[in-house]
């Protein structure tokens, strides 16, 4: 390793380590707060009682597509076709 790769590692370390340290420990502040906030939006026995309804309580229909056919976009020219097609 010559002196300029060294030079390099040493700054681009310098950067990374400056660059973490930010605005010191705000960031768990504010994530906590984004969760706060989420959960005064979205409270979790709402969304319990909303998919429970919605699926009437069997939760292999909370995976299917509302209008009951998968869209013609997502399917693959194969499966359009048919398994044997050429």
């Amino acid at each position: 390793m010559n002196s300029r790769d060294l030079q390099f590692v040493v700054i681009a370390c310098s950067i990374a380590l400056v660059a973490g340290q930010g605005n010191g420990g705000s960031n768990d502040a504010d994530f906590e707060a984004q969760v706060a906030d989420h959960i005064k939006k979205f409270p979790a026995q709402d969304t319990h009682s909303y998919a429970q309804k919605y699926t009437g309580g069997d939760a292999s229909k909370l995976n299917v597509w509302v209008l009951g056919t998968e869209p013609s976009l997502v399917k693959t020219q194969r499966a359009k076709r048919g398994p044997l097609s050429p």
